[in-house]
């Protein structure tokens, strides 16, 4: 098994860091669109309260996984899937 890197705990709060960033354009985006397609406030919160389910029916067996010991596995799958995601 290898070691991780040396700075693991930058790198992990720098990635954290950018795809929070990206998340909350991403929403607040969705939001103006929705408005320039005339939506109304209902319809954005529907939108919005949608970014729950995700993670909602995910939560559990994520979590698992990480207790099972794939976190790394987790976190760069969570990236990768984050990044496709946005761009």
């Amino acid at each position: 098994m290898q070691s991780p890197p040396r700075h693991w705990l930058f790198y992990l709060c720098t990635s954290t860091a950018l795809l929070h960033a990206a998340f909350q354009s991403v929403r607040v985006l969705v939001s103006y669109r929705i408005l320039s397609l005339g939506g109304d406030a209902a319809t954005i919160g529907i939108i919005t309260a949608l970014y729950a389910l995700v993670p909602l029916l995910a939560a559990v067996r994520m979590g698992r996984a990480v207790d099972r010991g794939h976190a790394t596995v987790i976190l760069r799958g969570g990236i990768v899937v984050s990044t496709v995601g946005v761009g």
